[in-house]
């Protein structure tokens, strides 16, 4: 049974935070750039991407990261990843994990 993405967004401390459960496959990247921006735009100094519910990552879901880091970068926002597994591993694959700031949950 395919798990279909959701995304919510909840206030930490220092953070605003983007909340992803389930699949980010081609039908779910439309709705996840919306809810990365939604985050970016209203953060004072950090966005936190809490992916450890992600089970799925398709190679479209890294262009919604890379659009994500840039606007981040625009808007002076830090852009931090917390990853799945599965995430991890895709980004480590595609020569792409130093490009993010990626760490453990906390």
């Amino acid at each position: 049974m395919v798990q279909t993405a959701s995304f919510r967004r909840v206030h930490r401390p220092t953070a605003v935070c983007l909340v992803v459960d389930g699949e980010i496959d081609s039908e779910s990247v439309p709705e996840f750039t919306a809810a990365i921006f939604d985050v970016i735009i209203v953060a004072d100094k950090a966005t936190v991407l809490d992916l450890t519910g992600v089970t799925f990552f398709g190679s479209e879901a890294i262009g919604c990261l890379i659009t994500g880091q840039a606007l981040a970068n625009d808007h002076g926002i830090a852009l931090v990843i917390e990853p799945s597994r599965i995430v991890r591993r895709v980004l480590e694959v595609v020569g792409m994990a130093d490009y993010f700031e990626l760490r453990a949950t906390v």
